[in-house]
């Protein structure tokens, strides 16, 4: 199997697809980087994950909620992981929680009844 790779990396052909595939694959890691997606976990967090009325949730804001409420649960539950987390409706749970409280407020500005 070894030779079988080592006699295609050594002809010119080989070489040319070899490095076609190493090209196509540093595109693709750059193209997934540069475009800013701000999906959720990403590095940056600039995204956003809901818009309401004027107010945004960004997806560091709801990182860091859904981190809290995790380590909240994980204290009760110590063999929870976050996986197990999210499946259990634990991400959608935190994002209506935020989106709610978003709302209120967005409402109360709207009526002029401000704390």
């Amino acid at each position: 199997m070894i030779s079988f790779f080592r006699r295609i990396f050594s002809s010119k052909i080989g070489l040319f697809f070899t490095m076609g595939f190493v090209a196509l694959i540093a595109v693709a890691f750059a193209s997934s980087d540069v475009s800013g997606s701000g999906a959720f976990g990403g590095v940056t967090g600039s995204g956003t994950a809901a818009t309401v009325g004027n107010a945004k949730l960004s997806t560091s804001e709801l990182n860091q909620s859904v981190n809290n409420a995790f380590r909240a649960e994980q204290r009760e539950n110590t063999a929870l992981d976050i996986k197990t987390y999210v499946e259990g409706g634990g991400f959608e749970s935190v994002l209506e929680r935020l989106i709610n409280s978003f709302s209120i407020s967005a409402f109360g500005d709207k009526y002029g009844m401000t704390a």
